[in-house]
């Protein structure tokens, strides 16, 4: 299996390649300035072998290129399912996040629910809606509602904005938690999970008091 870990050095290689042959080719071009220039035989002067040199070169690098940089997503399994709290669909955007059980082993995925309450995770190395690598997790559910106290005009504070507890100073905008807070805390949260190979559904139950 491909590991997050290679997929990075793979693509700092990747990197470096084109860096180096980009400035094999600025090179050649201060050197001959011929690299756009069509090849010509000039009175039997061997001149004629630069710019084909330089083309083909200039090609070679951009087939490289194009071929060393396609995206590799690490392999990951399909996860889907539906998020309720209490038997009801929990408000659209809510985040859900699978995070690995073991610190170091493997890496986290995420996805929104839609207004069906639907999540689709997303693994951080992965292709979009693709799933999450095979393993243990934690899962985290969290939706937070902002209010802000913002004026009509800049810099202006609305009257009824509220003030720190502690500094006393004018809060600009506030938030809350819509779902219970349990739920968002990796170290408390109850959820957990094993994603094994292939596709697979997993629904989420909340309750108001787990």
């Amino acid at each position: 299996m491909t590991t997050p870990f290679i997929l990075i050095h793979q693509r700092v290689l990747i990197f470096v390649i084109f860096v180096i042959l980009t400035f094999f080719v600025f090179i050649i071009y201060l050197k001959y300035d011929v690299l756009f220039t069509a090849p010509v035989i000039q009175n039997g002067d061997d001149n004629f072998m630069k710019p084909l040199f330089s083309w083909s070169f200039f090609f070679l690098l951009v087939i490289c290129v194009g071929g060393c940089t396609k995206n590799k997503f690490v392999p990951t399994e399909y996860i889907e399912g539906i998020v309720t709290l209490d038997g009801e669909i929990v408000p659209e955007g809510t985040t859900v996040s699978f995070i690995p059980a073991t610190p170091g082993v493997g890496e986290p995925a995420a996805g929104f629910t839609n207004k069906d309450g639907l999540y689709k995770l997303t693994s951080a190395s992965g292709a979009s809606e693709k799933g999450a690598l095979e393993g243990d997790y934690r899962i985290t559910v969290s939706k937070m509602e902002v209010t802000s106290y913002d004026g009509e005009n800049y810099g202006e504070t609305n009257a009824k904005a509220p003030k720190d507890p502690v500094t006393g100073a004018v809060m600009l905008s506030t938030s809350k938690h819509l779902l219970p807070e349990v739920y968002a805390q990796i170290a408390k949260t109850p959820l957990t999970y094993t994603v094994v190979k292939g596709k697979q559904t997993h629904n989420i139950e909340l309750q108001s008091k787990p």
